[in-house]
């Protein structure tokens, strides 16, 4: 029988038919299957992140007709893009270790059958976040194939500070365009002018008529309108557009919980204006992904683009993280990492729990291990010497399992060493005095940028020290243990 493991999902409840809320959902606990099916093309995959997306209010409610976008199934756990890591495969183009980002459920662990529209990461050098589906890929499809913008043109973007209108902003602005943003808050409009770039911006809640907020930015009309979220704000830009305007129709996120959508009244001026309105999804665009990827890597590696993220850890939070869509308070694209949280581990295991490490191990690393950093001896570096690679690496810092032992144990499986060409290299930290300034600038700078966390356990006292120092034996302590001896 395949291994199973733990696996944690957010299902739907119900159907939903008005507003939706935190209880419409629910995580369940179940367990995975780690194979693929025998013959199939299937792989597993461990999900890091996952994405919250204004379209999956549509697949909550039940449709007559069919949508778009296939309905949710109560009961079953929500789907939506995401990035994962393949834990198995049986598909010759993904192997065990790959970074990919496509369709995943809201689970730990997901099965994926069908890997069309699932592509392999290029660049793990960039935010693994910034692959949680396809906000990038619908700004740049929907502003240059739809929209077709010619330099010193007019645009105006709403919903701007979500996940696509961030970068539709900064794209207009790359092509030389004059760019105005419409937000739900007055940070989010500071966010626009100062983050992004954008030439002006407003916030529309406090806007008591839109049709002359716009005519305030826009005295000689829109050229471009990249719509995000229909209703009352379409029906002011259509009469603010210029001739032969262009809108790109991406989203109406204000009509997803109306029983009864909105009106649009000034659809005629398509007609006087001769304006050219079109709208378009992304998954027409697949093909045009990897001249997307290069492009939007360069204008970020270079800072010409940022990007703002709203990040929830854990599959707990979900639920909330994507009914704020609705209420716009997520500042940003809205994304959960299923990452182990602080560390960004792609994940863990209490090896207290584990009654085979061997077999832990192989669970883990299928294809096993490559560098092992050692800080406990004993048990876990036998069980690690079996799975390790060819060639693989194990510098040795610690082997704090055997400090209070008065016979050590021994150590069975160093003939790996030989067998696999390993090299395992004891190290002290003094020897590396040397390279402290380097070290120092580097990790500041690491430190600052938030690309690492540090976790510390402190004691307030010399009077708690000797219970400090016990801590460490005991795995008591959480993080580097230190004592505050004074907080002057």
């Amino acid at each position: 029988m395949a291994e199973e493991v733990p696996n944690h999902g957010v299902i739907l409840k119900r159907y939903v038919t008005r507003f939706p809320s935190e209880d419409d959902m629910e995580v369940v606990a179940c367990t995975a299957r780690l194979a693929v099916p025998a013959g199939s093309a299937a792989v597993v995959v461990k999900n890091l992140y996952v994405s919250c997306d204004p379209y999956m209010r549509t697949c909550m409610t039940k449709h007559e007709e069919p949508n778009y976008l296939p309905d949710f199934v109560p009961g079953e756990v929500l789907m939506s893009n995401g990035v994962s890591r393949v834990v198995t495969s049986g598909h010759p183009d993904f192997k065990a270790g790959d970074l990919l980002w496509g369709p995943t459920g809201w689970e730990e662990y997901t099965l994926i059958t069908n890997t069309d529209i699932h592509f392999k990461i290029n660049h793990p050098e960039m935010p693994l976040s910034y692959y949680t589906g396809m906000p990038g890929l619908t700004a740049y499809a929907g502003f240059f194939d739809v929209a077709r913008p010619k330099k010193g043109e007019c645009v105006f973007v709403s919903a701007a500070s979500g996940a696509v209108g961030q970068i539709v902003g900064q794209l207009a602005k790359l092509t030389g365009c004059y760019v105005v943003g419409s937000a739900g808050s007055d940070e989010k409009v500071s966010l626009l002018k100062t983050k992004f770039g954008f030439d002006g911006a407003f916030n529309y809640k406090k806007e008591h008529d839109l049709n002359a907020a716009l005519k305030r930015f826009f005295p000689d009309g829109i050229d471009i309108y990249f719509d995000n979220v229909g209703g009352a704000m379409l029906d002011a830009v259509l009469i603010n557009m210029r001739m032969h305007g262009r809108i790109a129709a991406c989203g109406h996120i204000s009509q997803y919980n109306l029983e009864v959508p909105e009106g649009v009244h000034n659809l005629f001026s398509l007609v006087t204006k001769r304006v050219r309105m079109e709208g378009f999804m992304v998954l027409d665009y697949h093909s045009k992904y990897r001249m997307f990827e290069e492009e939007i890597v360069g204008y970020l590696k270079e800072g010409k683009i940022c990007y703002v993220e709203d990040v929830v850890d854990g599959l707990e939070k979900a639920p909330a993280a994507l009914i704020g869509l609705f209420t716009g308070r997520n500042v940003g694209k809205q994304l959960v990492n299923l990452l182990k949280t602080k560390f960004g581990f792609y994940e863990a295991f209490n090896y207290k729990k584990e009654k085979d490490l061997n077999a832990t191990l192989k669970r883990y690393f299928p294809e096993g291990i490559d560098i092992y950093f050692e800080n406990v001896g004993g048990a876990m570096l036998d069980a690690v010497l079996l799975n390790m690679r060819l060639r693989g690496r194990i510098p040795v810092c610690g082997m704090i399992s055997q400090y209070n032992k008065e016979q050590t144990e021994g150590t069975r499986n160093l003939f790996c060493l030989i067998a696999k060409r390993l090299r395992m290299e004891g190290f002290i930290v003094m020897d590396h005095f040397g390279e402290y300034r380097q070290f120092e600038e580097e990790m500041v700078r690491y430190l600052k940028e938030g690309k690492i966390n540090y976790v510390e356990d402190v004691a307030d006292g010399l009077e708690k020290a000797p219970a400090a120092l016990i801590a460490l034996f005991t795995g008591a302590n959480v993080g580097k243990k230190v004592v505050a001896v004074s907080r002057e």
